[in-house]
């Protein structure tokens, strides 16, 4: 599945890349930046058979729950 991901930048795509390889249901996953002038950027990436859909709902799902704990001890290390 190729996925263009507007007003985005190497941040979302490593993190994207990152936790997605992470995943046992993915085979590759990777991203370019085709151009660094736009803020685009194309995220890729293969499964093993799986919908890849699913599968990057899952890792979405993932990096907001990562997202949700990091803030948690953020907000708990200020306090």
């Amino acid at each position: 599945m190729e996925l263009v991901i507007e007003n985005e930048d190497h941040t979302l795509g490593n993190l994207l890349t990152k936790i997605a390889l992470e995943d046992p249901r993915v085979s590759t996953a990777f991203y370019s930046k085709p151009h660094p002038l736009f803020d685009r950027i194309i995220f890729r990436i293969k499964t093993n058979g799986e919908d890849p859909v699913i599968v990057l709902k899952d890792i979405i799902k993932k990096i907001m729950e990562y997202s949700e704990r990091f803030e948690k001890e953020i907000e708990s290390a200020v306090t």
